[in-house]
């Protein structure tokens, strides 16, 4: 009986390794699903964000599911017992052995166990803390980090970097979420407890001017077929030479025809000892109903403000009025920057 017990746990053991070739399966057949699925989904904001300039990047499915499979479920990666290599080839230029010394030095790890999903939990330091949790399933990809848990982490791989570990002190956790379930992509990210990070360098009061400093309550920003839903408590932020405090936020953006229709309201002070020729942004206002092009923005009910110092570089703009942004330069500093201006609808 005994023998029979003990040959139960033995095989037991031996058949709980998530295999390479298992996590390459998954990866392709789970991971490749939720990227293809979500590829091409209209991303609610696109026109505004094409108003400040900014576009986002596109990933392409196939080229990272064969990155991951090639470079990090091999069989020279595989520790046993569900543990992996975190590969330096991940984060580090082809060729970078100095960099790959730094990140095995490190003690990256990642486990890996099929619970529910395929779940990865990063281990970023001598006591193998797991900070970060992924969990892959076929129509949906979490990551959660546990801030509560970093703090060894971000030493480990401050010294792995080869950099001299900050005075830190962080807390909270945040989800990110990316679901595809019933063909129909929905994105989140998720302040499931507030945040808190705060740091500066060693020796360096974490209070001090140039020590950066981040607070938010909780709230959640979502993507789905319907829009963009944003709900955020109050936010705070320090960098060096300037202090910005957002107020708590709800909104919604709704994409059609390629515009971009936001309704809610928002406050952002910024507070700066260092200005920016030729001028500084004080706040932003915004509560109502605006739409956006890639051209303009209108609002449609309320108002959108810029306050500057000086001045003379900012607007308010009411109901039925649009604002224009153009590149500009200030021959006194030598400068680039943007000149808003409140113009008629087109």
């Amino acid at each position: 009986m005994r023998l029979a017990f003990a040959a139960l746990l033995t095989l037991a053991a031996c058949g709980s390794d998530v295999k390479p070739s298992d996590v390459r399966s998954r990866i392709t057949d789970d991971l490749g699903n939720v990227l293809r699925q979500s590829k091409g989904t209209p991303v609610p904001g696109t026109a505004l964000l094409g108003f400040l300039s900014i576009m986002p990047t596109a990933i392409d499915a196939d080229a990272s599911v064969k990155f991951l499979n090639e470079r990090s479920w091999v069989k020279p990666n595989f520790l046993g017992s569900d543990i992996y290599r975190l590969p330096p080839e991940l984060l580090c230029a082809d060729g970078d052995t100095a960099c790959a010394a730094r990140i095995a030095q490190a003690g990256a790890r990642i486990r890996v166990i099929d619970d529910n999903g395929l779940r990865f939990f990063i281990q970023l330091d001598p006591d193998h803390d797991e900070p970060i949790e992924i969990t892959l399933k076929h129509d949906d990809l979490t990551a959660t980090i546990d801030l509560d848990d970093a703090d060894a982490a971000m030493i480990a791989v401050a010294r792995g970097l080869g950099e001299t570990a900050p005075n830190a002190v962080v807390s909270g956790q945040l989800t990110a979420d990316l679901n595809v379930a019933n063909a129909k992509a929905t994105a989140s990210l998720t302040f499931d407890r507030p945040v808190s990070i705060a740091f500066a360098d060693q020796d360096a009061p974490l209070d001090g001017d140039n020590a950066v400093r981040f607070t938010t309550a909780t709230g959640a920003v979502t993507i789905d077929p319907d829009g963009m839903h944003v709900t955020l408590g109050a936010t705070t932020a320090h960098l060096p030479g300037a202090d910005l405090t957002l107020s708590p936020v709800i909104a919604t953006v709704i994409t059609a025809n390629t515009l971009d229709t936001i309704t809610g309201s928002f406050d952002l002070e910024i507070a700066t000892t260092q200005p920016q020729p030729p001028y500084s942004i004080a706040s932003v206002t915004f509560n109502g109903s605006m739409r956006s092009s890639a051209d303009q923005v209108e609002v449609l009910a309320g108002t959108l403000a810029l306050a500057t110092d000086p001045d003379t570089y900012g607007f308010m703009a009411t109901v039925g009025q649009c604002l224009s942004a153009a590149d500009a330069y200030d021959s006194s500093s030598l400068t680039d920057y943007t000149q808003y201006s409140v113009v008629d609808c087109r």
